[in-house]
């Protein structure tokens, strides 16, 4: 189970923004795909799994 520490209505806002951001990658800025990287995650690799299986890709991140 995810857990943020968040109040129910910050923590579904912050999810939608992930979510929104993941389901875009190609339109991402470098900042964004630098960022991935930063934490051990490749843009192309994410998109892949993504479209494989969700929960995975999810939990991956």
């Amino acid at each position: 189970m995810l857990s943020i520490s968040k109040a129910p209505k910050v923590a579904s806002t912050i999810l939608n923004l992930m979510f929104n951001k993941l389901a875009n990658l190609d339109e991402q800025d470098t900042k964004f795909h630098k960022a991935l990287e930063t934490i051990g995650i490749g843009a192309s690799y994410l998109k892949i799994t993504l479209k494989k299986d969700v929960n995975l890709a999810v939990q991956e991140f």
